[in-house]
């Protein structure tokens, strides 16, 4: 993932250029600032950009497969980008989403918030950013994560 040149580069197993993924822009297939990426069991490629707000889906082979916005309750940030996030057996993606009010939310493929689920505490109602904070990365707690 090249966030500067805000597109994706593939590479075959020996480290060979196969294809670039992605432009400088706001449609489909295009990147503001690309900086999370995961790969689904299938081959699905799934890319966060913090500046769209939006996750992006490609094939193995780059083309543009679908994409849709994350929402924003409270708080500055939407994607907890030091965390990342994980893709589900059955391709739901699970996201660390303090922003949304929640330590983990769960979107289907196209979209569709499935469940949230860890409230954050509100700590300081003046300084919702602080209680982001808290969230990010914080442990859960097991009974939780049952469903996943």
């Amino acid at each position: 993932m090249d966030n500067g040149n805000d597109c994706l580069y593939i590479f075959d197993n020996t480290g060979n250029f196969l294809r670039k993924i992605g432009n400088t822009g706001r449609g489909p297939a295009e990147f503001r600032s690309p900086v999370l990426l995961n790969v689904s069991r299938g081959g699905t490629i799934y890319v966060y950009d913090s500046s769209l707000l939006r996750i992006s889906m490609f094939s193995g082979q780059g083309e543009f497969l679908d994409s849709f916005q994350l929402y924003r309750r409270i708080g500055y940030q939407i994607l907890n980008s030091t965390n990342g996030f994980s893709i589900s057996a059955d391709d739901n993606l699970i996201l660390n989403q303090p922003s949304g009010g929640f330590y983990i939310s769960e979107y289907s493929p196209d979209g569709q918030l499935q469940r949230e689920i860890g409230k954050i505490k509100v700590i300081n109602k003046d300084k919702p950013d602080r209680n982001i904070f808290f969230a990010e990365g914080f442990p859960f707690i097991r009974n939780y994560l049952s469903g996943f």
